[in-house]
């Protein structure tokens, strides 16, 4: 698979594009693209994000979401979902400096992004070391 590059001046549809072409699934693509229309202002940081992640972690199954929260349809949160091969205390080091840079980047945002593990699928390889 070619590798693509996310670029700083992506919009979202390109976002979702060069996301994908790094080999990240967006589920719910028309949702992502219609919530990165409302806040722009994450297509930049989302990019870097999936960027980095997927380097730091090419082993790792990573996917880009939009969550609702289940008690108000209108509340909103972008997700990148990480589930690693192995999980130990490192592993929640890098998770907290990334979700830092994204708090940093996006203080003045109306929207929200998270980089999050997700623990809801059985494909964790050797699952959670001692942390």
């Amino acid at each position: 698979m070619v590798r693509r590059t996310v670029k700083a001046q992506d919009t979202g549809k390109s976002l979702i594009n060069d996301v994908a072409g790094l080999g990240i699934p967006v589920v719910n693509p028309a949702e992502v693209l219609g919530y990165l229309g409302k806040h722009p202002d994450l297509v930049p940081v989302v990019g870097r994000m999936a960027q980095e992640v997927e380097s730091a972690l090419p082993d790792a199954a990573i996917r880009l979401e939009l969550v609702r929260d289940p008690e108000d349809s209108k509340m909103e949160t972008l997700v990148l979902y990480l589930q690693p091969r192995v999980v130990d205390s490192t592993f929640f080091d890098r998770l907290e400096v990334w979700n830092e840079r994204v708090a940093e980047a996006l203080r003045f945002s109306e929207g929200w992004f998270l980089v999050n593990l997700d623990l809801r699928s059985h494909n964790l390889g050797a699952g959670i070391k001692d942390v």
